[in-house]
Protein backbone atom coordinates (compact mmCIF):
# COMPACT_ATOMS: atom_id res chain seq x y z
CA UNK A 1 0.00 0.00 0.00
CA UNK A 2 1.36 3.41 -0.84
CA UNK A 3 1.87 6.17 1.41
CA UNK A 4 -0.49 9.40 0.75
CA UNK A 5 1.53 12.65 0.32
CA UNK A 6 -1.45 15.50 -0.20
CA UNK A 7 0.90 16.88 -2.45
CA UNK A 8 3.42 17.25 0.54
CA UNK A 9 7.34 16.50 -0.50
CA UNK A 10 8.05 13.08 -1.10
CA UNK A 11 10.96 13.45 0.60
CA UNK A 12 9.50 14.96 3.84
CA UNK A 13 7.38 12.25 3.78
CA UNK A 14 9.91 9.20 3.21
CA UNK A 15 12.04 11.28 6.23
CA UNK A 16 8.65 11.17 8.71
CA UNK A 17 7.90 7.39 7.83
CA UNK A 18 10.85 6.18 8.73
CA UNK A 19 10.90 8.97 11.82
CA UNK A 20 7.48 7.19 13.29
CA UNK A 21 9.18 3.88 12.16
CA UNK A 22 11.55 4.37 14.35
CA UNK A 23 9.83 5.45 17.28
CA UNK A 24 7.71 3.07 16.95
CA UNK A 25 9.53 0.32 17.36
CA UNK A 26 11.39 2.15 20.36
CA UNK A 27 8.12 2.98 22.71
CA UNK A 28 9.08 4.15 26.17
CA UNK A 29 6.75 4.47 29.41
CA UNK A 30 5.60 7.56 31.04
CA UNK A 31 8.92 9.73 32.54
CA UNK A 32 11.02 7.00 30.95
CA UNK A 33 10.82 8.52 27.51
CA UNK A 34 14.91 9.00 27.14
CA UNK A 35 15.75 7.34 23.82
CA UNK A 36 12.51 9.11 22.67
CA UNK A 37 14.14 12.43 23.94
CA UNK A 38 17.08 11.44 22.59
CA UNK A 39 15.78 10.83 19.09
CA UNK A 40 13.71 13.93 18.97
CA UNK A 41 16.80 16.12 20.01
CA UNK A 42 19.25 14.73 17.00
CA UNK A 43 16.08 15.98 14.20
CA UNK A 44 16.07 19.31 15.65
CA UNK A 45 19.81 19.09 15.91
CA UNK A 46 20.13 18.66 12.59
CA UNK A 47 17.19 20.74 11.11
CA UNK A 48 18.94 23.46 13.01
CA UNK A 49 16.22 24.39 15.84
CA UNK A 50 17.16 25.60 19.04
CA UNK A 51 15.80 23.97 21.86
CA UNK A 52 15.97 22.68 25.35
CA UNK A 53 15.75 19.13 27.08
CA UNK A 54 15.55 17.62 30.66
CA UNK A 55 11.54 19.56 30.93
CA UNK A 56 9.85 17.48 33.56
CA UNK A 57 12.52 14.75 33.03
CA UNK A 58 12.21 14.11 29.60
CA UNK A 59 10.65 16.99 28.02
CA UNK A 60 11.59 18.75 25.01
CA UNK A 61 10.55 22.25 23.96
CA UNK A 62 12.07 23.86 20.68
CA UNK A 63 11.54 27.61 18.89
CA UNK A 64 11.29 28.79 15.67
CA UNK A 65 11.24 32.36 14.79
CA UNK A 66 9.27 33.70 11.79
CA UNK A 67 10.67 36.38 9.38
CA UNK A 68 8.66 39.60 11.42
CA UNK A 69 8.88 40.87 14.53
CA UNK A 70 5.67 40.17 16.28
CA UNK A 71 5.47 39.08 19.88
CA UNK A 72 2.78 36.87 18.77
CA UNK A 73 3.73 33.48 20.10
CA UNK A 74 1.72 29.94 19.11
CA UNK A 75 2.44 26.53 20.90
CA UNK A 76 2.33 23.01 19.27
CA UNK A 77 2.10 20.34 21.28
CA UNK A 78 2.96 16.05 21.12
CA UNK A 79 3.24 13.56 23.55
CA UNK A 80 6.08 10.99 23.54
CA UNK A 81 5.36 8.22 26.11
CA UNK A 82 3.84 4.41 24.79
CA UNK A 83 1.69 1.76 26.77
CA UNK A 84 2.59 -1.47 28.67
CA UNK A 85 1.22 -3.62 26.32
CA UNK A 86 2.75 -6.92 23.98
CA UNK A 87 2.47 -5.44 20.47
CA UNK A 88 1.16 -8.39 18.50
CA UNK A 89 1.50 -7.60 14.99
CA UNK A 90 4.20 -8.87 12.04
CA UNK A 91 4.81 -5.29 11.20
CA UNK A 92 8.51 -4.93 10.24
CA UNK A 93 8.65 -2.05 12.51
CA UNK A 94 7.04 -3.87 15.36
CA UNK A 95 7.84 -2.67 19.23
CA UNK A 96 11.76 -3.73 20.28
CA UNK A 97 10.90 -3.71 23.86
CA UNK A 98 9.06 -6.45 25.39
CA UNK A 99 5.57 -5.58 27.25
CA UNK A 100 5.45 -2.05 25.84
CA UNK A 101 3.87 -0.53 22.82
CA UNK A 102 2.84 2.52 21.17
CA UNK A 103 -0.87 2.29 20.83
CA UNK A 104 -2.10 5.52 21.40
CA UNK A 105 -0.40 6.96 18.08
CA UNK A 106 2.00 9.01 20.21
CA UNK A 107 5.16 8.14 17.35
CA UNK A 108 2.74 9.85 14.91
CA UNK A 109 1.95 12.56 16.77
CA UNK A 110 5.83 13.24 17.58
CA UNK A 111 6.48 12.75 13.81
CA UNK A 112 3.70 15.32 12.90
CA UNK A 113 5.23 17.47 14.77
CA UNK A 114 8.80 16.84 13.58
CA UNK A 115 7.38 17.54 10.05
CA UNK A 116 5.75 20.61 11.43
CA UNK A 117 9.30 21.97 12.74
CA UNK A 118 10.87 21.07 9.34
CA UNK A 119 8.38 23.11 7.34
CA UNK A 120 8.49 25.74 9.47
CA UNK A 121 12.03 26.26 10.20
CA UNK A 122 12.28 26.23 6.29
CA UNK A 123 10.06 28.79 4.81
CA UNK A 124 9.99 30.78 7.87
CA UNK A 125 6.53 32.56 6.59
CA UNK A 126 4.77 33.42 9.36
CA UNK A 127 5.45 36.74 11.83
CA UNK A 128 5.97 35.70 15.12
CA UNK A 129 7.42 33.02 16.66
CA UNK A 130 6.36 29.15 17.00
CA UNK A 131 7.45 26.94 20.30
CA UNK A 132 7.27 23.03 19.82
CA UNK A 133 6.59 21.25 22.86
CA UNK A 134 7.55 17.57 23.20
CA UNK A 135 5.56 16.43 26.39
CA UNK A 136 6.31 12.85 28.00
CA UNK A 137 3.72 11.31 30.39
CA UNK A 138 0.52 12.09 28.72
CA UNK A 139 -0.78 8.45 29.45
CA UNK A 140 -2.42 7.08 32.48
CA UNK A 141 -2.87 9.95 34.44
CA UNK A 142 0.82 10.39 35.09
CA UNK A 143 0.45 14.09 34.63
CA UNK A 144 3.56 14.71 32.22
CA UNK A 145 1.72 18.38 31.54
CA UNK A 146 0.74 19.02 35.48
CA UNK A 147 4.81 18.46 35.99
CA UNK A 148 6.17 20.70 33.03
CA UNK A 149 3.28 23.47 34.15
CA UNK A 150 4.79 23.04 37.61
CA UNK A 151 8.29 23.53 36.56
CA UNK A 152 7.57 26.89 35.05
CA UNK A 153 6.67 26.08 31.35
CA UNK A 154 4.32 28.92 30.65
CA UNK A 155 6.87 31.32 32.15
CA UNK A 156 9.89 30.38 30.75
CA UNK A 157 8.57 29.70 27.10
CA UNK A 158 5.15 32.42 26.80
CA UNK A 159 2.60 31.31 24.35
CA UNK A 160 -0.49 33.04 23.40
CA UNK A 161 -2.03 30.09 22.17
CA UNK A 162 -1.09 26.41 22.09
CA UNK A 163 -2.48 23.15 20.03
CA UNK A 164 -2.34 19.95 19.90
CA UNK A 165 -3.93 17.30 17.83
CA UNK A 166 -5.02 13.22 18.49
CA UNK A 167 -5.24 10.88 15.56
CA UNK A 168 -7.95 9.23 14.29
CA UNK A 169 -7.86 6.65 12.14
CA UNK A 170 -11.72 6.72 11.45
CA UNK A 171 -11.33 9.88 9.93
CA UNK A 172 -10.58 9.91 5.84
CA UNK A 173 -6.91 10.26 4.40
CA UNK A 174 -6.37 14.38 4.61
CA UNK A 175 -9.15 14.96 6.75
CA UNK A 176 -8.97 17.10 9.61
CA UNK A 177 -11.60 16.78 12.38
CA UNK A 178 -12.63 19.66 15.10
CA UNK A 179 -14.93 20.41 17.35
CA UNK A 180 -15.82 23.50 20.13
CA UNK A 181 -15.08 22.96 23.71
CA UNK A 182 -13.90 19.79 25.07
CA UNK A 183 -13.39 16.21 22.86
CA UNK A 184 -12.07 13.09 23.64
CA UNK A 185 -11.46 11.45 27.37
CA UNK A 186 -8.74 12.12 29.93
CA UNK A 187 -8.05 8.85 32.78
CA UNK A 188 -9.10 10.23 36.55
CA UNK A 189 -8.82 7.29 39.45
CA UNK A 190 -11.08 7.13 41.78
CA UNK A 191 -10.78 5.22 45.10
CA UNK A 192 -13.42 4.08 47.30
CA UNK A 193 -12.54 2.68 50.69
CA UNK A 194 -15.55 0.88 52.89
CA UNK A 195 -14.78 -0.15 56.20
CA UNK A 196 -16.63 -2.77 58.68
CA UNK A 197 -16.15 -4.99 61.56
CA UNK A 198 -15.73 -9.35 60.70
CA UNK A 199 -18.42 -10.88 62.60
CA UNK A 200 -19.96 -14.32 62.59
CA UNK A 201 -22.34 -15.22 59.63
CA UNK A 202 -25.56 -14.63 61.98
CA UNK A 203 -24.23 -11.32 63.48
CA UNK A 204 -22.83 -10.05 60.50
CA UNK A 205 -25.44 -6.85 59.91
CA UNK A 206 -25.11 -5.76 63.42
CA UNK A 207 -21.38 -5.39 63.39
CA UNK A 208 -20.69 -2.77 60.85
CA UNK A 209 -20.89 -6.03 57.57
CA UNK A 210 -19.15 -3.60 54.93
CA UNK A 211 -20.15 -6.35 52.00
CA UNK A 212 -24.06 -5.00 51.52
CA UNK A 213 -22.66 -1.07 51.09
CA UNK A 214 -19.90 -2.45 48.81
CA UNK A 215 -22.49 -4.02 46.69
CA UNK A 216 -24.58 -0.96 46.39
CA UNK A 217 -21.68 0.93 45.58
CA UNK A 218 -20.24 -0.79 42.63
CA UNK A 219 -23.73 -1.77 40.97
CA UNK A 220 -24.34 2.04 40.21
CA UNK A 221 -20.39 3.15 39.23
CA UNK A 222 -20.39 -0.11 36.74
CA UNK A 223 -23.55 0.92 35.04
CA UNK A 224 -22.22 3.96 34.27
CA UNK A 225 -19.90 2.14 32.12
CA UNK A 226 -22.49 0.67 29.90
CA UNK A 227 -24.92 3.79 29.09
CA UNK A 228 -24.66 5.31 25.58
CA UNK A 229 -22.22 8.05 24.65
CA UNK A 230 -20.32 9.93 22.13
CA UNK A 231 -16.62 9.85 22.31
CA UNK A 232 -16.39 13.65 21.14
CA UNK A 233 -18.44 15.01 23.10
CA UNK A 234 -17.16 15.97 27.31
CA UNK A 235 -19.64 13.19 29.49
CA UNK A 236 -18.77 12.37 32.87
CA UNK A 237 -18.47 9.05 33.62
CA UNK A 238 -17.34 6.95 37.01
CA UNK A 239 -15.20 3.61 37.30
CA UNK A 240 -13.97 1.67 40.03
CA UNK A 241 -10.72 0.26 40.83
CA UNK A 242 -10.29 -2.38 43.11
Amino acid sequence: MGIPNHGIDPELVRRLTEDRRWLHAHPELSFEETGTAAYVAKRLDDLGIAHETGIAGTGIVAEIKGRGDSSKTIGLRADMDALPIDEQTDLSYRSENAGVMHACGHDGHMAILLGAAEVLSKRQDFDGTVRLIFQPAEENGNNGAARMLKEGILERFPMDELYGLHNWPELPHGTIGALSGPVLASGSFLDIVLKGQGAHAVLGRSRGYPVDPRVFTVEPVERTRYRPRNRRHSQRRACLHR
